[in-house]
């Protein structure tokens, strides 16, 4: 193997060994021979048949289309600073040259990107990865910011190496505390953003005949990390009724309401909306 290729922290998703880039940059490789190529959007699609659920997993691209036109607006970015906010606080605590940051469900790369940019302003060095099992939301992405590493995978599986990174992100996706354990270093922080008991209440209103307000408590399901603190992020939007419908689109929500209260959803010309979430900050312990 060529000497000049330079290492990643990416492993194979076949065999588990470490993935190195070609100096071409059309593919990556592992020491079995297992080659994964560059798409010209630039990310790389580590998700195999067996990590799959369906044929084209994770979110659409009428989905992904909606979420980029209403963040892009936006919207949610009152979210994204104070996340960004969170994650520079605690990794000031625990210094490095160079911290390696992961977004796991990182769909378009909305608040990624935002992360890097504001990291960027302070003069801080970071490398940033980016993780979702949606091929239409990494493509975006990979098109969108060519600065951070773009990978189709899965978050039960995560195609990175022990203990490489400094922080993990992961804003309303589903994970395995496990696999985030195993990927963390010693240390790291993990931020998980998941909505309150408002968060779309009014929406949820209309389109559902009844609500159910499940407060979503997150704890840390073993020993190996520290709850150290959560900060709820808690404001309105009005939205127009083209706006209504593209954050419905980007929920789960959209396919679980019936054609009838979609209809019902559409008739609002305007509508404020309640954004209501909770931010968690978990610890790594050092291992003894």
């Amino acid at each position: 193997m060529n000497n000049n290729f330079s290492n990643q922290l990416l492993l194979c998703p076949v065999c588990k060994e470490n993935l190195i880039k070609d100096t071409s940059n059309k593919t990556y490789k592992c020491k079995s021979n297992h080659t994964y190529d560059i798409a010209k959007e630039g990310y790389v699609n580590l998700l195999i048949s067996n990590q799959k659920r369906s044929k084209n997993p994770g979110d659409s691209k009428e989905m992904v289309l909606a979420r980029i036109d209403f963040l892009s607006k936006g919207y949610y970015k009152k979210l994204s600073d104070k996340i960004n906010e969170k994650i520079v606080q605690y990794l000031n605590k625990h210094y490095r040259d160079k911290v390696n940051i992961m977004d796991l469900g990182c769909g378009e790369g909305y608040y990624l990107i935002n992360l890097k940019n504001y990291m960027d302003e302070k003069n801080i060095n970071a490398n940033y990865y980016g993780m979702d099992v949606s091929k239409e939301a990494v493509k975006y992405a990979g098109k969108t910011n060519k600065d951070c590493v773009w990978a189709v995978g899965n978050n039960f599986n995560i195609p990175t190496s022990d203990k490489s990174m400094d922080c993990i992100l992961s804003v309303f996706s589903p994970i395995d505390i496990d696999e985030c354990n195993r990927v963390l270093k010693d240390d790291g922080i993990f931020i998980r953003v998941l909505p309150r008991t408002n968060h779309l209440i009014e929406l949820r209103n209309i389109i559902y005949s009844e609500v159910h307000l499940n407060e979503k408590i997150y704890k840390a399901s073993d020993e190996d990390n520290e709850y150290v603190e959560e900060s709820n992020v808690t404001f309105e939007i009005e939205l127009n009724n083209e706006e209504i419908l593209s954050l419905l689109k980007m929920t789960p929500h959209y396919w679980k309401s019936t054609p009838e209260n979609k209809e019902k959803l559409d008739s609002y010309e305007s509508l404020v909306i309640t954004i209501d979430m909770r931010i968690g900050v978990f610890q790594k312990k050092i291992d003894n």
